[in-house]
């Protein structure tokens, strides 16, 4: 038999979401060793690693991610196939929340391509600080909310909220051709007082006793 099975698809996207085969299990109604299993006969079927384990947990290979992206339009196709034949179609409102962090440039296409999939879904679609939409989730103000949080080593993590979507590192980042600091002072690019972001950079320089300015403050990530 050629091509994938549906469960080990769905099972490899709760994997790489939840970052654990431990963790993903419940989200799939399945044993450890049941998810174990199922990732094994994948890997299997796709001729090649889809996971990297590590005590950190699990993280997707280049061909895992090849095969998430494939894994997650399937999965969403046979979702509406089924609801086209059993006569449920999607509709309704949609509050949507989302961070500026989060991919600004593909926002809109990603809106449009859900629109596409569901005509009949209105958005209501809004840009807010990462702190203000989990604030407005657990007031039940909106359906889903994408925020950016900072994990800092050694802090306390706090309550988890909703699937992880990806981690990324921070990096410092200066125009290239930026002349040395005046005085030694680090001017710095930020956002308003509110950011997780600017207060875990000023939290950092405090502790390591680096000397800055706020140079520019910006409403947000496009300014």
């Amino acid at each position: 038999m050629s091509g994938f099975d549906l469960d080990q698809l769905r099972t490899l996207v709760a994997v790489v979401e939840a970052g654990s085969l431990t963790a993903a299990a419940p989200k799939v109604f399945l044993s450890q060793s049941s998810v174990s299993e199922q990732m094994r006969k994948l890997e299997e079927r796709a001729g090649q690693p889809l996971l990297l384990r590590g005590k950190a947990g699990v993280i997707a290979t280049p061909a895992g991610e090849r095969l998430l992206s494939h894994a997650r339009a399937i999965l969403a196709l046979s979702d509406e196939a089924y609801r086209d034949l059993r006569g449920v179609a999607l509709r309704g409102q949609l509050r949507l929340c989302i961070t500026d962090y989060f991919r600004p440039g593909d926002v809109a296409r990603m809106l449009r391509r859900l629109n596409e999939q569901y005509p009949q879904v209105r958005l209501h679609v809004t840009i807010m600080k990462s702190g203000a939409i989990e604030t407005a989730y657990e007031r039940g103000e909106i359906d889903v909310g994408i925020s950016m949080r900072i994990m800092e080593r050694g802090a306390a993590r706090g309550r988890a909220h909703g699937a992880l979507l990806r981690r990324e590192p921070l990096m410092w980042m200066a125009a290239q051709d930026a002349a040395p600091p005046v005085e030694d002072v680090l001017p710095l690019l930020v956002l308003p007082e509110t950011c997780a972001l600017r207060q875990y950079v000023e939290r950092l320089l405090s502790r390591r006793d680096v000397p800055y300015s706020v140079a520019h403050v910006a409403s947000g990530v496009a300014g």
